[in-house]
């Protein structure tokens, strides 16, 4: 029974991770699939090119989506 109930706390935090991602802009919601969720992890630099931007400014933005998605699973 224990270890059910602990399948389900994964289970409910993998369904708040995938609401709190729906939440997210389009541009967060892409680095921190490509950041963290792809088998082969872009660089910040790949991302900076694709977006048109600095690199710096993609690891804020892949800073404040983490920071979102936390308070959301936490909550």
């Amino acid at each position: 029974a224990e270890q059910l109930g602990h399948d389900d706390g994964q289970g409910r935090t993998a369904g708040q991770l995938h609401q709190a991602l729906g939440r997210l802009d389009e541009r967060s919601r892409a680095i921190i699939q490509a950041r963290w969720m792809a088998e082969e992890k872009a660089t910040l630099q790949d991302l900076a090119d694709r977006f048109g931007s600095s690199a710096e400014r993609v690891r804020q933005i892949e800073q404040q989506a983490m920071r979102a998605l936390r308070g959301a699973v936490a909550a």
